[in-house]
């Protein structure tokens, strides 16, 4: 089963992104994560930091980012790439196919 998180509207602290992982309450075993994000209005860098750092520490591989806005894409695939461990998943259609 995939965990779901979804993210508010605004979405620029580190400490928004530690709310809405503890929120979730993800359990421990699943390799992916689904993050919607298709209402986000407003994002930062630090934000897209801490929430790949909180779910690689949560031990995610592997997360399915939906809805994205562009800034966001771009600013958790830059997070994701330096973390090194954390595969960002944006086109999905890999995953309906399978």
């Amino acid at each position: 089963m995939v965990q779901t998180i979804t993210l508010p509207r605004v979405v620029v602290t580190r400490s928004a992104a530690q709310d809405v992982v503890r929120r979730a309450s993800l359990s421990v075993g699943d390799d992916a994560v689904k993050v919607l994000a298709r209402g986000v209005a407003s994002s930062a860098q630090s934000f897209a930091d801490e929430l790949v750092q909180q779910l690689i520490s949560r031990g995610f591989h592997t997360m399915i980012l939906l809805g994205a806005p562009r800034q966001l894409m771009a600013d958790v695939g830059a997070s994701a790439g330096r973390a090194g461990t954390l595969k960002v998943v944006t086109d999905t259609s890999d995953l309906i196919a399978s």
